[in-house]
């Protein structure tokens, strides 16, 4: 019973994760998505990466203050975009300082970094040879850091590495922009090295909340159609990090709704290729010149049929009474023609017939082979619409939209 009972639950949660945002937005035929749909996705990117921070709240040894953890996120999330990359280098840095194998013996001191680090980063120039200098300087302590782990070297190490990291800043990062924002940037930077050096779960948080924004970013790199709402995203994570605990099946599940969404995301990034796609002259031409094709086809000919989806076709044997479906592996002989009468492709003239699924050809050439059976012979008229789309084959033979012939001759079903 306890298992049924699981199972019941977990389909529960599934439809009220992702039942509303799919009648929101059709990845069949849409290229945007609605803004319901987007608050969808924003819930499950915080239900999925809440119940990842809940789940390493759980294996550590002291409580985590949710209020601070929060605070931390909420003031990456909104942070404008200097301050934003403030703060992802002073991560970065502090990270460097606690990780790295070079820095094991030193105890930096945040606040010293964080004072030399903006006093070089604010300088008017920063010559090679200073560059070189301190650079020495801190190989130096680190070899000293080896065999002494005294106040000193602490305190000398935190110097010269905040004046090598505010110096390397400010060549490398301001002079490639000059109306950046240093002040924002140094916002940022501080709000790291200084206000959440003695807040150990507010700089959980704000680590928590860059990682997060770092992630919700790069997704939009890919589909800038999606826009992340950060309150949903908020209220979503601190729904999970208030709970007692999430399972392991919950998490699976909510992992399994972010990736339900994102595939429908793809889709519609798809659909925004095609429609572009569609819209050129040339997918234009081939469209409206398969259509007279058509036209005049089923005018010239009245044996010529034609299907709901838009294939025409001519069955000249009809061949066996069992005819393929879907998923079955055929051996087929055919020709394929452009409407001019021209081949393209022949596996006659190969001298060997060609072996696939139904389901792995283009649509019309799909249909036509399911309305024959073994031994069946037909010539069919793909319109662009059922074959390679308005994207055609690229360097290949087939242009967009291009209407296609195709004479057919099933020798096999398996």
């Amino acid at each position: 019973m306890r298992k049924i009972f699981l199972s019941l639950s977990v389909i529960v949660l599934m439809l009220v994760a992702t039942g509303c945002q799919q009648k929101e937005t059709n990845p069949a035929t849409d290229t945007e998505t609605t803004s319901a749909f987007n608050d969808s996705i924003s819930e499950a990117l915080g239900n999925y990466y809440g119940s990842l921070f809940k789940q390493d709240f759980s294996q550590r040894d002291s409580v985590i203050n949710n209020a601070k953890f929060l605070k931390g996120m909420r003031t990456a999330l909104y942070a404008d975009s200097a301050s934003f990359i403030g703060m992802t280098i002073g991560l970065g840095l502090k990270s460097e300082m606690e990780t790295a194998p070079y820095f094991a013996k030193i105890d930096f001191d945040s606040k010293i970094v964080n004072e030399h680090l903006l006093e070089a980063f604010n300088c008017d120039s920063v010559s090679l040879q200073e560059l070189q200098q301190v650079t020495q300087k801190i190989d130096e302590l680190i070899t000293k850091s080896m065999t002494d782990s005294s106040q000193v070297i602490n305190e000398s190490s935190s110097v010269c590495y905040g004046k090598l990291v505010g110096l390397r800043l400010n060549s490398d990062l301001i002079q490639q922009d000059k109306n950046f924002d240093k002040k924002q940037l140094i916002k940022g930077i501080e709000m790291v090295f200084v206000k959440s050096v003695d807040d150990e779960d507010f700089a959980m948080g704000l680590s928590a909340g860059a990682q997060l924004r770092g992630d919700m970013a790069m997704f939009n790199r890919n589909f800038e159609f999606v826009k992340f709402n950060n309150g949903v995203v908020l209220k979503a994570v601190a729904k999970m990090i208030k709970r007692p605990a999430v399972s392991h099946e919950e998490m699976v599940l909510y992992q399994h709704s972010l990736d339900s969404l994102t595939a429908i995301v793809k889709q519609v990034g798809v659909n925004r290729q095609l429609a572009a796609a569609a819209s050129t002259d040339e997918a234009i031409m081939g469209d409206r010149t398969g259509e007279a094709f058509i036209d005049n086809l089923l005018k010239s000919d009245p044996t010529i049929k034609q299907s709901a989806s838009g294939l025409c076709y001519k069955i000249h044997e009809p061949g066996s009474d069992v005819k393929p479906t879907a998923d079955n592996t055929l051996v087929v002989h055919y020709t394929g023609k452009h409407i001019d009468g021209t081949v393209f492709d022949s596996s006659v003239d190969r001298g060997e017939p060609a072996e696939f699924m139904v389901n792995q050809v283009i649509p019309g050439f799909g249909e036509g082979l399911q309305l024959i059976g073994k031994g069946g012979k037909a010539t069919l008229y793909i319109p662009g619409k059922l074959g390679y789309g308005p994207q055609g084959t690229p360097g290949g033979p087939i242009k967009p939209n291009e209407t296609l012939i195709f004479e057919i001759e099933l020798i096999d079903i398996k």
